[in-house]
């Protein structure tokens, strides 16, 4: 419920490594008129989503696109979302023991990019937005991408 905080009236959200659907599906429940973009890598956690959002009816307000969300042709087009979520990988590769089941082991690990792919995306997501959080989000982005670049 953290984003509905930045957010506490959205009309479209943007789900980053949607996985199997949680958060969106979560959300939707949360905010009957929501539509929701969910982009998710893996095919079988898509199709996964897919049949979760059919069964409780809400494949209407959904565009699930099956695709790497580093890739500029699967976001949609900038400010055309109020919210923007994401569960990102949390242990780089090689520090973790992986796991023996796909989905959940690209869940823990990173495996298509780091944190900087999944702000690249929000930085789009976001941009030309008003919002104070996301402005300061976006701020947050640069001075990170700054500190990445070499001298």
């Amino acid at each position: 419920w953290f984003a509905t905080t930045l957010a506490p009236a959205p009309s479209h959200l943007l789900e980053l490594g949607a996985g199997q659907g949680s958060i969106p599906m979560l959300l939707a429940w949360r905010f009957p008129e929501l539509r929701v973009t969910a982009i998710e890598a893996q095919a079988e956690s898509a199709a996964r989503f897919a049949r979760s959002a059919h069964y409780n009816g809400m494949e209407d307000r959904l565009d699930l696109r099956c695709g790497d969300l580093r890739d500029p042709t699967c976001w949609p087009p900038a400010r055309s979302q109020d919210l923007v979520t994401a569960n990102p990988p949390y242990f780089e590769a090689g520090t973790a023991a992986q796991s023996p089941v796909a989905q959940r082991d690209q869940a823990r690990i990173t495996r298509r990019g780091g944190l900087e792919s999944y702000l690249r995306a929000v930085a789009h997501a976001l941009a030309e937005t008003d919002s104070p959080q996301a402005l300061k989000l976006l701020d947050d982005y640069a001075k990170l991408m700054q500190k990445q670049q070499p001298n």
